[in-house]
C-alpha cells in the first residue's frame, strides 16, 4: 500500500509504471498550520469559499506531476474464442470418454464368462445366532437354517 502522492511523485520520474491507484484513498492525514484565533474564522471562510469554486481542485491538478509512463488506461483483454476453445475442448474429450467407457463396460458384461462364487467349507457351520439360540443348542454343531458364508 502506498500513499497516493507517493505513487504519483514516482511515476513522474518513470518508476514503478507497473503500479496503478485502485479506488480511493483509504485513510487522510490531516496536516495543518496553526494559525491565530482572531483571523481564523475569516480565512476558514475564505478557504471554503475557494474550495466552493472549485479553485482548491484547479490548483491541486496543476500542481499534480506529470507521470513519464505511457498512458495505458484500458479495461483489460477479454479472452478470445482461441483462449477459451482449450476448456471446452477438455471436457467435450473427458464427456466422450466416459460415453465409451460406459458403452465399452456394457458390452464386455455381457461377453465375460460370469465368474461362481465360491463358498467357505467348515467342518462346523458358523451361524449369526444370538447366544440364546446356542445355549439352547448346545449339544448340535450347528443351528438348523444357518447358512453357509459367501465370497
Amino acid at each position: 500500500i502506498l500513499a497516493l502522492e507517493d505513487i504519483e511523485e514516482m511515476q513522474a520520474q518513470g518508476i514503478h509504471c507497473n503500479k496503478t491507484a485502485v479506488g480511493g484513498p483509504l485513510a487522510y492525514i490531516d496536516i495543518g498550520v496553526p494559525i491565530f484565533e482572531g483571523v481564523s474564522k475569516e480565512l476558514i471562510a475564505s478557504f471554503q469559499e475557494y474550495k466552493n469554486r472549485g479553485l482548491y481542485e484547479t490548483l491541486l491538478n496543476q500542481a499534480k506531476p506529470e507521470p513519464r509512463c505511457l498512458d495505458k488506461k484500458e479495461e483489460g483483454m477479454s479472452l478470445t474464442i482461441t483462449q477459451l476453445s482449450g476448456v471446452w475442448v477438455i471436457t467435450l474429450g473427458f464427456a466422450l470418454a466416459g460415453l465409451v467407457a460406459k458403452c465399452l463396460g456394457s458390452r464386455i458384461e455381457k461377453y465375460a464368462p460370469s465368474v461362481p462364487s465360491r463358498t467357505i467349507a467348515f467342518s462346523r457351520r458358523l451361524s449369526l445366532t444370538p447366544k440364546s439360540v446356542m445355549r439352547e443348542n448346545k449339544n448340535s454343531a450347528c443351528v438348523a437354517g444357518a447358512k453357509p458364508i459367501l465370497i
